[in-house]
């Protein structure tokens, strides 16, 4: 274990900055964003929640995937690009998200372009004390801590006038030994540890009235349901749930050529599942015309689908989605009420 004194954290990131891109927490108006350090002052480790969600730095919006030039003599080249990054300070719901997009995007056929940008990258996590708000499922997910060392490279703790630091893979290690900031921390982590996972339960409070283990059947079971009608009516198919969420991974790829007509490129932009045309093949046929078809299909991706294919879960209870819709169509209550089996 070591420990960073919080009045050097500055001075850290500012050797850190020299050489890696940092992306941290950053404020934005009243709410939060992870983005981009300029500078060490920029970030705010006391941050709620973010926007949108760390991973999007791996899985960027309107992605460039290829480019070409006439004057090139028309030769494609891939806009493939190494850059050292650090993720700094992300939540541990966010931690467990990244770690089910690695899997899914390292799926064949692999998406060498997420892959590329996340082999270079360091981890470091965040622990949560108390939670980011009142829409939140983090807690009944287990996904507001972080066990094993396999979700970041780096793991902090507040620990008062410093924060605990914990090495969790060789990466972090030679992160750690690069920096001389890091010092031995020679308390007792133990009885740290328990005190701290006493205030977590203390804080953090369960929203579904069943085991979460549950949730994969109970879903299932629904197919047929009017819930799915009754969410339906009131979705508006912005697609807000599918922006701001960890584990959405599902785009599309768009050919665009340049205002000179001289070259163009490939782009890759995020899709949502919630669109009206999402299903939409060349015939004209809409495998999902109805919005209660969209929504059933989102909720079933997540808890049923992705579930059986990698053994997790496609929702973190990062509360984003809850958030964020304008209809108010919360998975808490769709949650409970499969669960309930109160629909038929």
């Amino acid at each position: 274990m070591h420990k960073l004194e919080k009045k050097m954290l500055g001075s850290l990131l500012d050797e850190i900055l020299k050489s890696h891109a940092v992306y941290g927490p950053k404020a934005k108006e009243h709410e939060f964003s992870f983005d981009r350090l300029k500078h060490p002052n920029e970030i705010r480790l006391d941050y709620s929640n973010s926007i949108l969600p760390p991973v999007k730095v791996f899985f960027p919006n309107n992605e460039k995937l290829i480019e070409y030039r006439i004057s090139d003599g028309g030769e494609v080249k891939s806009t493939l690009t190494k850059e050292k990054k650090v993720l700094f300070a992300a939540h541990p719901c966010d931690l467990h998200a990244i770690h089910l997009m690695d899997m899914v995007f390292n799926h064949e056929p692999r998406d060498e372009y997420y892959l590329s940008r996340r082999k270079d990258s360091v981890l470091i996590g965040l622990n949560c004390e108390k939670p980011c708000g009142d829409k939140i499922l983090c807690y009944d997910k287990k996904s507001y801590r972080v066990d094993g060392d396999e979700l970041c490279d780096i793991l902090l703790w507040d620990y008062g006038e410093s924060y605990l630091v914990k090495v969790c893979s060789k990466e972090g290690e030679a992160f750690v030994n690069e920096y001389s900031l890091f010092e031995p921390f020679d308390g007792d982590f133990e009885d740290f540890l328990e005190t701290f996972e006493r205030k977590q339960a203390k804080n953090f409070e369960e929203k579904l009235i069943s085991d979460h283990e549950e949730l994969s059947k109970a879903i299932e079971e629904t197919y047929l349901s009017k819930l799915w009608s009754e969410v339906g009516d009131k979705c508006l198919s912005c697609g807000s749930c599918n922006i701001v969420c960890p584990t959405c991974f599902c785009f599309e790829i768009v050919d665009e050529l340049d205002i000179d007509l001289e070259g163009g490129s490939r782009c890759r932009h995020w899709d949502s599942c919630q669109n009206n045309d999402f299903a939409c093949v060349g015939s004209g046929e809409n495998f999902r015309e109805l919005s209660s078809q969209r929504n059933r299909h989102r909720v079933f991706k997540k808890e049923v689908y992705l579930k059986k294919k990698y053994g997790l879960s496609g929702c973190v209870g990062c509360g984003r989605c809850n958030s964020s819709c304008i209809a108010e169509i919360s998975l808490i209550e769709i949650y409970n009420r499969a669960l309930a089996k109160e629909i038929i």
